[in-house]
């Protein structure tokens, strides 16, 4: 009889790309366009297995994680207009368990031996979360300085005081 134990970590996808891409329109000087993309997903897992006689058996449990962030930047250059940037933010993240297993039995003959084995994984569902900003955005030369007070939570007043934040951007869907 055996027995083994193990737990990982390890990454499954990676995205870490910046991609600029100067251009020139008709009526403004330059386009200068910035695409960013970073995130990747995880998987933090626990496995175990058995070994009797001719026969062994294994499961691995795990919660995969991670995050998607994608953004495109967009600044008119200009020497004698101002024009507004853009900023394009998609933001994801991302949860969900899997759970796989295997068998495997040893059938031995006299000069060799021969595995059959058979390996299983539960449909894999990932929930995710998404949060998108695409408003033109006002970008200010230097940071704004303002007081913050939070009111409210779920309807109930509380007071808390306030702190002191720099803004350094803002658009009609807000800060």
């Amino acid at each position: 009889r055996t027995w083994g134990f193990s737990f990982g970590l390890r990454p499954l996808t990676r995205i870490n790309y910046k991609i600029e891409n100067a251009s020139r329109l008709a009526g403004v000087d330059s386009l200068s366009t910035l695409y960013e993309g970073s995130g990747g997903l995880s998987q933090a897992s626990l496995s175990t297995g058995f070994k009797f006689n001719n026969f062994s058996f294994g499961i691995t449990g795990g919660y995969n994680f991670g995050s998607r962030n994608y953004s495109t930047r967009v600044s008119p250059i200009n020497d004698s207009v101002l024009y507004y940037k853009s900023n394009i933010e998609t933001r994801s993240t991302f949860t969900g368990g899997s759970l796989s297993a295997g068998a495997m039995y040893d059938i031995k003959g006299k000069r060799s031996t021969v595995r059959l084995g058979a390996y299983a994984t539960l449909q894999q569902k990932l929930k995710a979360k998404q949060s998108k900003r695409n408003h033109y955005r006002l970008q200010f030369p230097y940071p704004l300085e303002a007081e913050m007070r939070l009111v409210s939570i779920a309807g109930r007043s509380m007071e808390l005081g306030k702190s002191n934040v720099l803004i350094e951007d803002m658009s009609i869907g807000g800060l």
